[in-house]
């Protein structure tokens, strides 16, 4: 199998590492803060998604 562990999206967010010493609630707060990081992502690289379907389609 190809190491993929320095891939950005396969490396450990620092942000949840104790995850599992959260509280129910803080653990929700988090996992909300990080999946709202999703969108602006998204939003700040619209041009380049753009483009690339444009070139798998084409």
């Amino acid at each position: 199998m190809e190491n993929r562990g320095h891939l950005l999206t396969e490396l450990r967010n620092p942000r949840s590492m104790h995850i599992d010493r959260m509280s129910i609630a803080e653990a929700v707060d988090l996992i909300n803060s990080e999946d709202a990081g999703v969108a602006q992502a998204v939003a700040n690289a619209k041009a380049e998604i753009a483009r690339a379907i444009e070139l798998v389609v084409a």
